[in-house]
Protein backbone atom coordinates (compact mmCIF):
# COMPACT_ATOMS: atom_id res chain seq x y z
CA UNK A 1 0.00 0.00 0.00
CA UNK A 2 1.88 2.96 1.17
CA UNK A 3 5.61 3.46 1.22
CA UNK A 4 7.13 5.04 4.31
CA UNK A 5 10.76 5.08 2.65
CA UNK A 6 11.88 7.20 0.00
CA UNK A 7 8.43 8.85 -1.14
CA UNK A 8 7.05 12.00 0.60
CA UNK A 9 3.48 11.86 2.43
CA UNK A 10 2.15 15.24 2.43
CA UNK A 11 1.11 15.45 6.42
CA UNK A 12 1.59 16.75 9.42
CA UNK A 13 3.76 13.94 11.46
CA UNK A 14 4.65 12.70 14.85
CA UNK A 15 6.21 9.57 15.94
CA UNK A 16 3.17 8.36 17.23
CA UNK A 17 0.87 8.92 13.81
CA UNK A 18 3.25 7.42 12.29
CA UNK A 19 3.61 3.98 14.43
CA UNK A 20 -0.47 3.83 14.37
CA UNK A 21 -1.20 4.04 10.54
CA UNK A 22 2.29 1.51 10.18
CA UNK A 23 0.14 -0.77 12.46
CA UNK A 24 -2.89 -0.28 10.76
CA UNK A 25 -1.34 -0.70 7.42
CA UNK A 26 0.07 -4.12 8.34
CA UNK A 27 -3.59 -4.87 9.06
CA UNK A 28 -5.13 -3.83 5.93
CA UNK A 29 -6.66 -7.27 5.28
CA UNK A 30 -8.18 -7.97 8.66
CA UNK A 31 -9.96 -3.84 8.81
CA UNK A 32 -11.21 -3.87 5.87
CA UNK A 33 -13.61 -7.09 6.49
CA UNK A 34 -16.68 -4.83 5.19
CA UNK A 35 -19.06 -6.15 2.62
CA UNK A 36 -20.80 -3.47 -0.10
CA UNK A 37 -24.08 -2.35 0.92
CA UNK A 38 -26.87 -4.69 0.16
CA UNK A 39 -28.79 -1.77 -1.82
CA UNK A 40 -31.93 -2.61 0.90
CA UNK A 41 -33.86 0.52 2.16
CA UNK A 42 -34.97 0.54 6.03
CA UNK A 43 -38.53 2.49 6.03
CA UNK A 44 -37.94 6.27 7.30
CA UNK A 45 -38.36 9.24 6.12
CA UNK A 46 -35.89 11.70 4.98
CA UNK A 47 -35.64 15.51 5.51
CA UNK A 48 -38.07 17.19 3.08
CA UNK A 49 -35.40 19.76 1.93
CA UNK A 50 -32.27 17.42 0.68
CA UNK A 51 -32.82 16.73 -3.15
CA UNK A 52 -33.52 13.35 -4.65
CA UNK A 53 -29.46 12.35 -4.63
CA UNK A 54 -28.84 13.57 -0.98
CA UNK A 55 -32.04 11.22 -0.30
CA UNK A 56 -30.83 8.42 -1.52
CA UNK A 57 -27.40 8.60 -0.04
CA UNK A 58 -28.71 9.16 3.43
CA UNK A 59 -31.28 6.71 2.99
CA UNK A 60 -28.62 3.82 1.89
CA UNK A 61 -26.21 5.78 5.21
CA UNK A 62 -28.82 4.86 7.57
CA UNK A 63 -29.84 1.36 6.42
CA UNK A 64 -26.53 -0.04 6.55
CA UNK A 65 -26.69 -3.46 8.24
CA UNK A 66 -23.45 -3.94 10.79
CA UNK A 67 -20.27 -5.04 8.84
CA UNK A 68 -21.25 -2.96 5.40
CA UNK A 69 -19.71 0.25 3.45
CA UNK A 70 -21.19 2.79 1.84
CA UNK A 71 -19.24 5.01 -0.77
CA UNK A 72 -19.96 8.20 -1.63
CA UNK A 73 -19.02 10.36 -4.25
CA UNK A 74 -19.65 14.05 -3.04
CA UNK A 75 -18.30 17.07 -5.79
CA UNK A 76 -17.68 20.72 -4.45
CA UNK A 77 -20.83 22.81 -3.65
CA UNK A 78 -22.97 19.18 -4.18
CA UNK A 79 -24.35 19.05 -0.20
CA UNK A 80 -22.05 17.17 1.10
CA UNK A 81 -22.03 18.34 4.23
CA UNK A 82 -25.40 18.77 4.22
CA UNK A 83 -26.10 15.02 3.78
CA UNK A 84 -23.51 13.94 6.33
CA UNK A 85 -25.16 15.94 8.92
CA UNK A 86 -29.04 14.84 9.02
CA UNK A 87 -27.38 11.21 8.44
CA UNK A 88 -25.24 11.40 11.27
CA UNK A 89 -28.68 13.58 13.17
CA UNK A 90 -30.89 10.58 12.15
CA UNK A 91 -28.17 7.73 13.12
CA UNK A 92 -27.29 9.23 16.70
CA UNK A 93 -30.83 8.88 18.17
CA UNK A 94 -30.31 5.57 18.63
CA UNK A 95 -26.39 5.13 17.53
CA UNK A 96 -22.35 6.59 18.67
CA UNK A 97 -21.38 8.20 15.48
CA UNK A 98 -18.30 9.27 14.29
CA UNK A 99 -17.60 11.93 11.81
CA UNK A 100 -14.20 12.44 10.77
CA UNK A 101 -12.02 13.67 8.26
CA UNK A 102 -8.56 14.34 7.28
CA UNK A 103 -9.17 18.12 8.14
CA UNK A 104 -10.27 19.77 11.38
CA UNK A 105 -12.48 22.21 8.77
CA UNK A 106 -14.40 19.52 7.35
CA UNK A 107 -15.35 18.28 10.74
CA UNK A 108 -16.51 21.81 12.06
CA UNK A 109 -18.99 22.16 8.65
CA UNK A 110 -20.30 19.16 10.15
CA UNK A 111 -20.87 19.88 13.29
CA UNK A 112 -22.12 23.17 12.94
CA UNK A 113 -25.32 21.93 11.53
CA UNK A 114 -26.07 19.78 14.56
CA UNK A 115 -27.79 20.69 17.92
CA UNK A 116 -26.28 18.43 19.87
CA UNK A 117 -22.33 16.39 19.30
CA UNK A 118 -18.99 16.68 21.10
CA UNK A 119 -16.61 18.07 19.15
CA UNK A 120 -12.52 16.56 20.12
CA UNK A 121 -9.95 18.95 19.64
CA UNK A 122 -7.62 21.79 20.56
CA UNK A 123 -9.86 24.63 20.99
CA UNK A 124 -6.92 26.90 18.73
CA UNK A 125 -7.64 23.97 15.70
CA UNK A 126 -11.76 24.91 15.86
CA UNK A 127 -14.01 27.21 14.12
CA UNK A 128 -16.10 29.53 16.33
CA UNK A 129 -19.16 28.05 15.61
CA UNK A 130 -18.73 24.60 17.11
CA UNK A 131 -17.20 25.86 20.14
CA UNK A 132 -20.40 25.14 22.21
CA UNK A 133 -19.46 21.40 21.29
CA UNK A 134 -16.10 21.37 22.47
CA UNK A 135 -15.91 20.40 26.57
CA UNK A 136 -11.80 21.37 25.97
CA UNK A 137 -12.88 24.91 24.96
CA UNK A 138 -15.41 25.25 27.67
CA UNK A 139 -13.22 24.24 30.20
CA UNK A 140 -10.08 25.52 29.44
CA UNK A 141 -11.09 29.51 28.26
CA UNK A 142 -12.26 29.51 31.96
CA UNK A 143 -9.28 29.06 33.48
CA UNK A 144 -7.84 32.65 35.34
CA UNK A 145 -4.80 32.91 36.87
CA UNK A 146 -1.94 34.84 38.67
CA UNK A 147 1.02 33.18 37.37
CA UNK A 148 2.41 30.36 35.23
CA UNK A 149 2.84 28.28 38.26
CA UNK A 150 -1.11 28.42 38.63
CA UNK A 151 -1.96 28.05 35.06
CA UNK A 152 -0.15 24.84 34.51
CA UNK A 153 -2.05 23.37 37.53
CA UNK A 154 -5.16 24.80 36.42
CA UNK A 155 -4.67 23.71 32.89
CA UNK A 156 -3.47 19.82 34.27
CA UNK A 157 -6.84 19.60 36.56
CA UNK A 158 -8.93 21.25 33.70
CA UNK A 159 -7.50 18.26 31.40
CA UNK A 160 -8.21 15.10 33.96
CA UNK A 161 -11.94 16.87 34.25
CA UNK A 162 -11.98 17.37 30.29
CA UNK A 163 -10.78 13.59 29.89
CA UNK A 164 -13.84 11.97 32.23
CA UNK A 165 -16.30 14.40 30.69
CA UNK A 166 -15.17 13.31 27.32
CA UNK A 167 -15.32 9.44 28.80
CA UNK A 168 -18.51 10.03 29.69
CA UNK A 169 -20.27 11.06 27.05
CA UNK A 170 -18.65 8.89 24.27
CA UNK A 171 -20.03 5.83 26.66
CA UNK A 172 -23.67 6.66 26.95
CA UNK A 173 -23.49 6.59 23.11
CA UNK A 174 -26.19 7.99 21.29
CA UNK A 175 -24.04 11.18 20.59
CA UNK A 176 -22.23 12.38 16.96
CA UNK A 177 -18.83 12.64 17.84
CA UNK A 178 -16.46 14.71 15.93
CA UNK A 179 -12.93 14.98 15.29
CA UNK A 180 -10.25 14.18 12.90
CA UNK A 181 -8.53 10.83 12.76
CA UNK A 182 -5.11 11.14 13.97
CA UNK A 183 -6.79 13.44 16.78
CA UNK A 184 -9.07 11.00 17.76
CA UNK A 185 -6.37 8.32 17.74
CA UNK A 186 -4.81 10.23 20.82
CA UNK A 187 -7.73 11.45 22.62
CA UNK A 188 -10.53 9.36 24.47
CA UNK A 189 -12.22 8.28 21.48
CA UNK A 190 -9.60 5.73 21.04
CA UNK A 191 -11.19 3.71 23.59
CA UNK A 192 -14.66 3.05 22.20
CA UNK A 193 -15.96 1.83 18.68
CA UNK A 194 -18.30 3.27 16.75
CA UNK A 195 -22.12 1.53 15.49
CA UNK A 196 -20.94 4.26 12.54
CA UNK A 197 -18.16 5.81 11.51
CA UNK A 198 -18.64 8.62 8.28
CA UNK A 199 -14.93 9.65 6.92
CA UNK A 200 -15.27 12.74 5.13
CA UNK A 201 -12.50 14.22 2.15
CA UNK A 202 -11.26 10.36 1.72
CA UNK A 203 -10.04 11.56 -1.39
CA UNK A 204 -7.02 13.91 0.13
CA UNK A 205 -6.82 10.87 3.20
CA UNK A 206 -3.93 8.06 3.01
CA UNK A 207 -4.81 5.12 3.13
CA UNK A 208 -3.36 4.29 6.60
CA UNK A 209 -5.00 6.93 8.27
CA UNK A 210 -8.57 5.91 7.07
CA UNK A 211 -7.59 2.53 8.45
CA UNK A 212 -7.37 4.06 11.63
CA UNK A 213 -10.78 5.13 11.94
CA UNK A 214 -12.31 2.46 9.71
CA UNK A 215 -11.03 0.08 12.65
CA UNK A 216 -13.27 1.81 15.33
CA UNK A 217 -16.57 1.04 12.63
CA UNK A 218 -19.08 -1.39 12.63
CA UNK A 219 -20.68 0.20 9.65
CA UNK A 220 -18.87 2.55 7.40
CA UNK A 221 -19.83 5.47 4.91
CA UNK A 222 -16.70 6.98 2.98
CA UNK A 223 -17.63 10.21 1.30
CA UNK A 224 -14.66 11.69 -1.30
CA UNK A 225 -13.82 12.69 -4.68
CA UNK A 226 -11.64 11.61 -7.24
CA UNK A 227 -11.42 14.30 -9.15
CA UNK A 228 -9.51 16.44 -6.67
CA UNK A 229 -6.03 16.43 -5.26
CA UNK A 230 -4.97 12.82 -3.14
CA UNK A 231 -2.85 13.30 -0.28
CA UNK A 232 0.15 13.36 -1.73
CA UNK A 233 1.47 15.34 -3.99
CA UNK A 234 5.19 15.31 -3.97
CA UNK A 235 5.48 11.64 -5.94
CA UNK A 236 3.54 13.49 -8.85
CA UNK A 237 0.04 13.66 -10.41
CA UNK A 238 -1.08 10.08 -11.59
CA UNK A 239 1.51 8.02 -9.08
CA UNK A 240 0.00 10.05 -5.97
CA UNK A 241 -3.66 9.09 -6.96
CA UNK A 242 -2.79 5.16 -5.32
CA UNK A 243 -2.19 7.20 -2.23
CA UNK A 244 -5.95 8.30 -1.55
CA UNK A 245 -8.02 6.59 0.48
CA UNK A 246 -11.24 6.56 -1.63
CA UNK A 247 -9.20 5.76 -4.71
CA UNK A 248 -7.95 2.65 -3.01
CA UNK A 249 -11.33 1.70 -1.46
CA UNK A 250 -13.47 2.19 -4.66
CA UNK A 251 -10.80 -0.47 -6.55
CA UNK A 252 -11.81 -2.74 -3.87
CA UNK A 253 -16.08 -1.99 -3.75
CA UNK A 254 -16.08 -1.03 -7.29
CA UNK A 255 -19.34 0.57 -6.39
CA UNK A 256 -20.43 4.17 -5.49
CA UNK A 257 -23.13 6.60 -5.05
CA UNK A 258 -22.99 10.37 -6.29
CA UNK A 259 -24.48 13.63 -4.86
CA UNK A 260 -25.29 15.34 -8.69
CA UNK A 261 -26.92 18.50 -7.75
CA UNK A 262 -24.24 21.72 -7.73
CA UNK A 263 -25.62 24.61 -5.08
CA UNK A 264 -22.44 26.72 -4.67
CA UNK A 265 -20.80 28.56 -7.71
CA UNK A 266 -22.00 30.34 -10.34
CA UNK A 267 -23.71 28.11 -13.15
CA UNK A 268 -21.29 28.64 -15.63
CA UNK A 269 -18.07 27.91 -13.55
CA UNK A 270 -20.53 24.20 -12.33
CA UNK A 271 -21.05 23.61 -16.14
CA UNK A 272 -17.54 23.87 -17.07
CA UNK A 273 -16.79 21.00 -13.95
CA UNK A 274 -19.42 19.43 -15.10
CA UNK A 275 -18.79 18.74 -18.77
CA UNK A 276 -15.58 18.86 -18.71
CA UNK A 277 -15.07 16.90 -15.20
CA UNK A 278 -17.69 15.07 -13.62
CA UNK A 279 -19.41 14.09 -17.11
CA UNK A 280 -22.90 14.98 -15.56
CA UNK A 281 -24.35 17.49 -12.39
CA UNK A 282 -27.64 18.91 -11.80
CA UNK A 283 -27.21 22.74 -12.00
CA UNK A 284 -29.46 24.72 -8.99
CA UNK A 285 -31.32 27.33 -10.80
CA UNK A 286 -30.10 29.58 -7.87
CA UNK A 287 -26.59 29.23 -9.03
CA UNK A 288 -27.54 31.49 -12.32
CA UNK A 289 -27.96 34.38 -9.52
CA UNK A 290 -24.62 33.78 -7.87
CA UNK A 291 -22.43 36.75 -9.27
CA UNK A 292 -19.87 39.52 -8.15
CA UNK A 293 -21.66 43.20 -7.68
CA UNK A 294 -20.20 45.31 -11.08
CA UNK A 295 -16.18 46.48 -10.89
CA UNK A 296 -15.06 49.40 -12.59
CA UNK A 297 -11.51 47.42 -13.38
CA UNK A 298 -8.59 48.29 -15.80
CA UNK A 299 -9.88 45.44 -17.93
CA UNK A 300 -13.60 45.95 -18.58
CA UNK A 301 -14.26 42.16 -18.18
CA UNK A 302 -12.52 41.53 -14.89
CA UNK A 303 -15.62 43.56 -13.02
CA UNK A 304 -18.06 42.51 -15.59
CA UNK A 305 -20.97 40.20 -13.39
CA UNK A 306 -21.83 38.59 -16.61
CA UNK A 307 -18.68 37.34 -17.45
CA UNK A 308 -17.62 34.65 -14.83
CA UNK A 309 -15.30 33.16 -17.20
CA UNK A 310 -12.23 34.68 -17.98
CA UNK A 311 -8.88 34.19 -19.52
CA UNK A 312 -6.62 37.26 -19.19
CA UNK A 313 -3.78 36.47 -22.25
CA UNK A 314 -0.49 37.75 -21.27
CA UNK A 315 3.47 37.46 -22.92
CA UNK A 316 4.55 36.26 -19.87
CA UNK A 317 7.73 33.48 -20.02
CA UNK A 318 8.73 31.25 -17.08
CA UNK A 319 11.56 30.90 -15.71
CA UNK A 320 12.90 28.24 -13.44
CA UNK A 321 14.05 28.60 -9.69
CA UNK A 322 15.08 25.98 -8.18
CA UNK A 323 12.18 23.07 -8.58
CA UNK A 324 9.33 25.68 -8.97
CA UNK A 325 8.87 28.31 -11.62
CA UNK A 326 8.19 31.89 -11.22
CA UNK A 327 6.62 34.29 -14.30
CA UNK A 328 6.97 38.04 -13.31
CA UNK A 329 5.07 39.56 -16.19
CA UNK A 330 1.97 37.27 -15.37
CA UNK A 331 2.90 38.36 -11.54
CA UNK A 332 2.28 41.34 -12.45
CA UNK A 333 -0.97 41.62 -14.20
CA UNK A 334 -2.52 38.57 -11.42
CA UNK A 335 -1.44 41.37 -9.03
CA UNK A 336 -3.32 44.52 -10.54
CA UNK A 337 -6.44 42.53 -11.07
CA UNK A 338 -6.06 40.79 -7.34
CA UNK A 339 -5.56 44.95 -6.23
CA UNK A 340 -8.64 46.35 -8.19
CA UNK A 341 -11.53 43.40 -7.22
CA UNK A 342 -9.96 43.65 -3.59
CA UNK A 343 -10.93 47.27 -3.72
CA UNK A 344 -14.45 46.17 -4.76
CA UNK A 345 -15.51 43.06 -3.47
CA UNK A 346 -13.07 42.97 -0.09
CA UNK A 347 -9.65 41.61 0.27
CA UNK A 348 -11.44 38.76 1.87
CA UNK A 349 -13.43 37.61 -1.08
CA UNK A 350 -10.42 37.30 -3.34
CA UNK A 351 -7.83 34.20 -3.76
CA UNK A 352 -4.94 33.88 -5.86
CA UNK A 353 -3.92 30.68 -6.74
CA UNK A 354 -1.21 28.78 -8.78
CA UNK A 355 0.54 25.68 -8.89
CA UNK A 356 3.40 27.24 -8.03
CA UNK A 357 5.36 27.71 -4.88
CA UNK A 358 7.65 30.33 -6.02
CA UNK A 359 5.33 32.24 -8.23
CA UNK A 360 3.07 32.11 -5.20
CA UNK A 361 5.63 33.71 -3.02
CA UNK A 362 6.32 36.40 -6.02
CA UNK A 363 2.91 37.14 -6.12
CA UNK A 364 2.72 37.90 -2.60
CA UNK A 365 5.62 40.03 -2.18
CA UNK A 366 4.06 42.41 -5.02
CA UNK A 367 0.78 42.80 -3.60
CA UNK A 368 2.29 43.47 0.01
CA UNK A 369 4.20 45.86 -1.23
CA UNK A 370 0.80 48.05 -2.19
CA UNK A 371 -0.64 47.11 1.45
CA UNK A 372 -3.47 44.31 -0.04
CA UNK A 373 -3.92 41.24 1.68
CA UNK A 374 -5.60 39.51 -0.62
CA UNK A 375 -4.73 35.63 0.47
CA UNK A 376 -2.32 33.90 -2.02
CA UNK A 377 -1.69 30.29 -1.57
CA UNK A 378 -0.86 26.93 -4.45
CA UNK A 379 -3.52 24.78 -5.14
CA UNK A 380 -2.97 21.85 -3.16
CA UNK A 381 -3.23 24.90 -0.20
CA UNK A 382 -6.76 25.58 -1.54
CA UNK A 383 -8.31 22.45 -1.41
CA UNK A 384 -11.81 22.44 0.55
CA UNK A 385 -11.66 26.15 1.15
CA UNK A 386 -13.37 28.50 -1.17
CA UNK A 387 -13.52 32.63 -2.80
CA UNK A 388 -16.13 34.71 -4.44
CA UNK A 389 -13.05 35.26 -7.10
CA UNK A 390 -10.28 32.83 -7.67
CA UNK A 391 -7.44 34.53 -10.02
CA UNK A 392 -5.38 31.27 -11.54
CA UNK A 393 -1.97 32.08 -12.53
CA UNK A 394 -0.78 29.05 -15.18
CA UNK A 395 2.99 30.55 -14.89
CA UNK A 396 4.22 28.09 -17.33
CA UNK A 397 4.76 28.71 -20.55
CA UNK A 398 7.16 25.77 -21.69
CA UNK A 399 5.37 23.07 -20.35
CA UNK A 400 2.03 23.70 -19.02
CA UNK A 401 0.66 20.00 -18.46
CA UNK A 402 1.27 20.40 -14.81
CA UNK A 403 -1.40 23.54 -14.67
CA UNK A 404 -4.01 21.83 -16.61
CA UNK A 405 -3.41 18.39 -14.57
CA UNK A 406 -7.48 17.24 -14.77
CA UNK A 407 -7.77 17.53 -11.03
CA UNK A 408 -5.30 20.15 -9.83
CA UNK A 409 -6.98 22.88 -12.32
CA UNK A 410 -10.59 21.41 -11.39
CA UNK A 411 -9.75 22.07 -7.35
CA UNK A 412 -8.64 25.57 -8.83
CA UNK A 413 -11.55 26.26 -10.82
CA UNK A 414 -13.94 24.86 -8.03
CA UNK A 415 -12.67 27.25 -5.08
CA UNK A 416 -14.61 30.24 -7.34
CA UNK A 417 -18.32 30.64 -5.99
CA UNK A 418 -18.62 33.74 -8.36
CA UNK A 419 -16.03 34.61 -10.83
CA UNK A 420 -12.51 32.48 -11.84
CA UNK A 421 -10.03 34.31 -14.02
CA UNK A 422 -7.19 32.40 -15.41
CA UNK A 423 -3.84 34.49 -15.89
CA UNK A 424 -1.52 32.93 -18.68
CA UNK A 425 0.41 32.75 -22.58
CA UNK A 426 -2.64 31.46 -24.72
CA UNK A 427 0.70 30.57 -27.17
CA UNK A 428 1.26 27.25 -24.68
CA UNK A 429 -2.59 26.41 -24.85
CA UNK A 430 -3.32 26.64 -28.41
CA UNK A 431 -3.81 23.60 -30.52
CA UNK A 432 -2.99 21.03 -27.12
CA UNK A 433 -5.80 19.11 -26.05
CA UNK A 434 -5.57 19.86 -22.43
CA UNK A 435 -7.97 21.13 -19.88
CA UNK A 436 -6.82 24.78 -19.86
CA UNK A 437 -6.72 24.42 -23.67
CA UNK A 438 -10.96 24.13 -23.02
CA UNK A 439 -11.01 26.69 -20.59
CA UNK A 440 -9.42 29.08 -22.65
CA UNK A 441 -12.25 28.24 -25.65
CA UNK A 442 -15.38 27.96 -23.50
CA UNK A 443 -13.81 32.13 -22.04
CA UNK A 444 -13.53 32.95 -26.07
CA UNK A 445 -17.71 31.65 -26.15
CA UNK A 446 -18.20 33.53 -23.99
CA UNK A 447 -16.68 36.40 -24.26
CA UNK A 448 -14.05 36.28 -21.63
CA UNK A 449 -11.30 36.00 -23.21
CA UNK A 450 -8.93 39.17 -22.76
CA UNK A 451 -5.50 39.69 -25.01
CA UNK A 452 -2.97 41.99 -23.37
CA UNK A 453 -0.51 42.57 -26.56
Amino acid sequence: MEEFEGEAIVEAENVVSIMLRREAAERADEILHFSYWSGEIKELDAPGYLDRWQKKCYHATCSLDEGEILLVVGPPGSGKTTFIAEAARKLSEEERVWVTSNTNIAVDNVLEKLERALRIGHPSKITAGVRRHSVEYNLLSGIRFSDYREYASKVAEAYREIARIQNDMIRKGKIVVGSTILKGMMSALKNYDFDTVIIDEASNTCISTALLALEKAEKAVVVGDPYQLPPVYEVGGHKAAKFSAYNFLINIYGKNLWLRRHYRSNAKIAEFAARHVYGFLEIDEKCRRIKIEPCKTTIPEVGDPEKPLVFIDCNGVERREGRSKVNEEEAEVVAMIAEELAECVGEENVGVITPYVKQAELIRGILSEFGVMVEVSTVHSYQGREKDVVIYSITATGNPYFASEKRLFNVALTRARKKFIAVGNSKALEGKNLLLTRFMVAAIKEGGFVRLR
